[in-house]
């Protein structure tokens, strides 16, 4: 009768364990889901930061262009100027209201006043100072809010006399 020698049948401990069993192939799963849908948490928290730093952008280079227009007045005039509106397309940059080629997506009301009360560094009364002129900045923006559920943002800056 032919017969296997000993050094090659299996050994019978060995051989039960050639697989996984149900209960580990579901516990694995569990864990391999569970870190997918906190990767997908930590997607969705990426994007909309992403959202807002680009809007932040944005409002920095539309910022940028009101000072400058306000700042074409002599100094003397910019405590009387009009409050004024302007409009900015998706990148920052001025355009009408109207406009279909670069719709505007933020609404900029610029106002100057001699009114330092918003300032931490001004006097308590808020008293005015003269060579100094206040400037507030009040975008809006249509469409989603940010994370705060706002869809708005309000700057406030200075320009001297200096």
């Amino acid at each position: 009768m032919w017969s296997v020698p000993e050094r090659r049948r299996p050994c019978q401990v060995c051989a039960r364990w050639k697989a996984f069993t149900l209960v580990e192939v579901a516990i694995a799963l569990a864990v391999v889901s569970l870190a997918l849908i906190a990767l997908l948490g930590l997607i969705s928290v990426s994007l909309q930061s992403s959202k807002n730093a680009n809007h932040d952008t944005e409002i920095a280079l539309a910022s940028e262009y009101a000072i400058s227009t306000l700042t074409t007045n002599t100094f003397a005039n910019l405590a009387t100027v009009a409050p004024a509106t302007n409009y900015f397309d998706y990148q920052g940059s001025p355009t009408t209201q109207s406009s279909t080629t670069d719709p505007a997506v933020f609404n900029c009301i610029t106002q100057t006043s001699t009114n330092m009360a918003p300032f931490s560094w001004a006097d308590t009364n808020g008293v005015s100072n003269p060579n100094l002129i206040a400037v507030e900045l009040t975008f809006t923006w249509l469409g989603q809010t940010n994370t705060t559920g706002n869809n708005a943002k309000t700057i406030w800056t200075s320009i001297s006399a200096y």
